[in-house]
């Protein structure tokens, strides 16, 4: 038995490598293999750091995929972030996390923003 914590990204890549969106527009993330094996369990608590010109919103909603390529995705977001002109740093939570994840952020703003959806997994392996 094991027990590991691991660091990883749904949209981005690290808190200095944010993925831009452009104004008004939704990105899609890629599938994640969050806890990479079917035997092991793991819950993640998840963040966002979102930077902006102008203040507005964006929405972020994390999709739990129960089988590799298909979309399972919520009819609402998970949470709607206020953004500031600058850098902000927001906790989600701690979540419960099947095999595989995706995020979707959808931006309100006149202009682009740069985020990340960040994760740190706890993975118990029997």
């Amino acid at each position: 038995m094991a027990f590991v914590r691991e660091f990883g990204a749904l949209v981005g890549t690290d808190e200095s490598t944010l993925q831009s969106i452009g104004a008004t527009s939704t990105h899609t993330g890629s599938e994640v293999d969050v806890l990479g094996d079917d035997a092991s369990l793991g819950e993640a608590w998840l963040y966002v750091v979102v930077t902006a010109t102008v203040v507005s919103s964006i929405d972020v909603t994390i999709n739990q995929r129960r089988v590799s390529g298909t979309a399972y995705q919520k009819l609402a977001a998970d949470i709607n972030i206020p953004t500031i002109n600058g850098t902000k740093r927001v906790p989600i939570g701690k979540w419960p996390v099947s095999r595989l994840l995706q995020a979707d952020v959808q931006n309100f703003a006149s202009s682009g923003v740069s985020v990340l959806v960040g994760y740190e997994l706890e993975k118990f392996t029997p």
